[in-house]
């Protein structure tokens, strides 16, 4: 239609005015169909459930992230737990099994200074008791019983002592009521007499004492609890008079397994997360450490609540803004339509044609104009929300090429991950980043994701950075298909930084691995010591071997507080002379000289075996066995060999008449210790004025000692 030809558009009109009919009943079908206002709010959703769904992903990802932090942090935590109460378990068999392998009691000789031994060496162990109990029919009886009907024995100490007769290996007991009404625990270990045991040493002590050990070891704000193996709670961190006695609401929750974190309720019935570790020693017994579970929701919660707001928010604003763009997209085009339907009612039309016609063009293009603008803003607006979710994200982010695997986009904490900017990192492929251990894994994985074969690629993997230094990650990799073709069009990488994570786990498994060692160790020198202790006295033979291995404790103390990083000289041979000087005068007596030097650790424990003999020997028959007696102990670093010199000299004590005719125990140790084990010499001097010592040994040689029996 143009504006030139009005008489025949008029003229036309009144010859073409039948069909006008057939026009007006086209509108019933274009009724139907979608209007422009659906289209556009339809388009504003495409464009923003792309970057609403990028945001839940990152946001799942960080709670998963928090939640199995949170777990993992409860699951070490009893874990560390468990290995302190098998420690206390230990600690007690050991001094019960002392006590078993004792000459007077497995040659059941009656000696009036067993029963004071037992008192005194239940006192060393914070106030426990030690018995030696008789195995009587009626033990072994409810033992049998017990094993094969699994009826629960009406007094538990009988039933403790038939078991491990029977089996003839340490047990504990459950948690049970004494005769007076206080709740105890006993750990028992058989007497052997002639190949087969025939009592058992039984070592009884009040449950506060797990709990003090529970409270001692506790690393997090939570309650720890213990049980024994019929559920009873035996210790609580906090609260323990409370529910001592009480079954534990956790127990039944961790049947059947070895470690777990799981969900319940605890005495107070509060919801709770429970860490979950069974002991090694006591048989069933298991332990828990519990935070609330409001606690644990709040760490991962809160931002999926955010993202769910901001999604409907965004939503809303996204249809309002459509509504809006929709009415003012088709003001125009309602009136050419009003214009039109003038015409087709028989109006002519041609005043109000000419006014609308003659810009419509223009302004209908200038609409579009305009329309397509606004759609770009949109389009900037979406994708500026979806660069500052990318860039702000905490967690490290990158765009690669589906096909060449380059970088297309990575963000800041990408960039703070790999050490290096984005200048370069992004045309790179970014295998090039990863470890080369762990490239192939990486590709093969991201390879079958980027090609269909998988949905998303789950990795944990390392990256090397220019400084060598190595970050570990875990996350996922997903790839971004085409919308209508389905097309893999780039791939989308998130990672959590986890280098943490894994250093406390090596960690933790190279503490456990020391532990394992040094227990390992100490058992053996103990068991040295019962063995190559003279025997002629029992007490006497008590004497020795309760100091040789508190000689052993104070070595292994001075250790655990230096984190088994070594100790330093002057505290060794302070801390065992001190059992020795139990007045002021005769510690005045005692000189101290040299200069700072740390021992490795293998050094402070054969440094210590050493001193202890010399001090004994001292103490019997040197300077410190009269009053004015006195003690040199010098000591100084030879250089370069990097060697200790250290000097023992005794004078104004009883005069020595020489060398002895034979070698005693005491002497074989200091040639054990400083020769065998340090590599180092021994030499003593019997002076009529006191006995002179020199021991020397590298302490290059005690370290390597040290790194192989690691």
């Amino acid at each position: 239609m143009t504006l030139n030809q009005p008489p025949l558009r008029s003229q036309a009109g009144m010859i073409r005015a039948s069909p006008l009919p057939a026009v007006q009943s086209q509108p019933r079908p274009a009724a139907r169909r979608m209007g422009l206002s659906g289209y556009l709010v339809g388009f504003g959703l495409a464009l923003l459930l792309p970057v609403l769904a990028l945001g839940a992903l990152s946001a799942w990802q960080v709670a998963v992230a928090y939640q199995d932090s949170f777990a993992g942090r409860l699951r070490d935590t009893a874990r560390a737990l468990a290995l302190a109460l098998d420690s206390e378990f230990e600690a007690l068999q050991a001094a019960a099994l002392a006590v078993a392998s004792a000459p007077a009691v497995q040659d059941q000789r009656d000696d009036p200074t067993i029963e004071a031994w037992l008192a005194g060496l239940g006192k060393a162990l914070g106030n426990v008791a030690i018995a030696i109990v008789p195995g009587p029919p009626t033990a072994l009886g409810a033992a049998r019983q017990d094993a094969s009907a699994g009826e629960a024995a009406a007094d538990p100490v009988a039933l403790l002592v038939g078991k491990v007769l029977l089996s003839g290996h340490p047990a504990v007991s459950p948690l049970y009521r004494q005769a007076d009404g206080a709740l105890a625990v006993s750990v028992a270990v058989p007497v052997r007499h002639a190949d087969r045991p025939d009592r058992a040493v039984l070592v009884t002590f009040d449950p506060g004492r797990l709990a003090q050990a529970l409270v001692a070891q506790r690393a997090t704000g939570g309650v720890a609890g213990l049980a024994d193996g019929s559920g009873i709670n035996v210790a609580r961190s906090r609260g323990n008079e409370r529910f001592v006695g009480a079954p534990a609401p956790w127990f039944e929750l961790a049947a059947g397994q070895q470690e777990a974190v799981f969900r319940g309720r605890n005495f107070e019935g509060v919801p709770i997360l429970f860490g979950f570790r069974r002991l090694g020693v006591a048989e069933g017994w298991g332990v828990v450490i519990g935070e609330p579970l409001a606690v644990y929701e709040a760490s991962w919660r809160p931002p999926l609540i955010r993202l769910g707001i901001g999604a409907v928010l965004a939503i809303a604003l996204a249809i309002a803004a459509a509504a809006v763009l929709a009415r003012r997209v088709l003001a125009p085009v309602g009136a050419l339509r009003r214009q039109a339907e003038e015409v087709a009612a028989g109006g002519s039309g041609l005043y109000s044609r000419a006014a609308v016609a003659a810009p419509a063009p223009v302004a209908e293009f200038e609409l579009l104009r305009l329309a397509l603008l606004r759609a770009d803003a949109a389009l900037r607006a979406g994708a500026a929300e979806f660069r500052t979710a990318f860039e702000q994200a905490a967690i490290a982010m990158s765009q690669s090429d589906p096909e060449s695997g380059r970088l297309l986009r990575v963000n800041v904490a990408y960039c703070n991950l790999i050490g290096r900017p984005a200048s370069q990192v992004v045309g790179l492929p970014f295998v090039d980043f990863i470890h080369p251990d762990d490239r192939d894994a990486a590709m093969r994985g991201w390879w079958a994701m980027a090609h269909g074969e998988t949905a998303v690629f789950e990795t944990e993997r390392r990256y090397l950075r220019p400084d060598g230094s190595i970050r570990w990650v875990s996350g996922s990799v997903t790839p971004v298909r085409d919308p209508h073709s389905g097309k893999v069009v780039r791939t989308l990488a998130a990672f959590q930084d986890i280098t943490d994570r894994k250093a406390a786990e090596e960690r933790q498994w190279l503490l456990t691995r020391e532990l394992d060692h040094r227990a390992k160790n100490l058992l053996a020198v103990v068991q040295a010591a019962l063995r190559l202790t003279p025997r002629t006295d029992a007490a006497e033979y008590a004497r020795a071997v309760e100091g040789r291995i508190a000689a052993l404790a104070r070595a292994h103390t001075l250790l655990a507080q230096a984190r088994w990083s070594g100790a330093e000289l002057r505290e060794v041979v302070g801390a065992e002379l001190a059992a020795f000087l139990d007045d002021a005068p005769k510690a005045a007596r005692v000189e101290l000289d040299g200069p700072p030097v740390t021992l490795p650790p293998a050094a402070v424990q054969a440094l210590s075996m050493a001193l202890h003999e010399l001090a004994t020997n001292a103490t019997k028959h040197g300077a410190l066995s009269v009053r004015d007696g006195q003690l040199l102990v010098h000591w100084r670093l030879v250089e370069p060999a990097g060697r200790l010199l250290l000097r023992w000299v005794e004078r104004n004590g009883p005069p020595v008449a020489g060398r002895p005719a034979r070698r005693g125990f005491g002497s074989r140790v200091l040639l054990a210790t400083m020769r065998d084990q340090l590599g180092g010499r021994v030499e003593q001097v019997w002076d009529p004025a006191g006995l002179e010592c020199e021991m020397e040994f590298p302490l290059g040689r005690a370290v390597q000692a040290a790194k192989g029996q690691g």
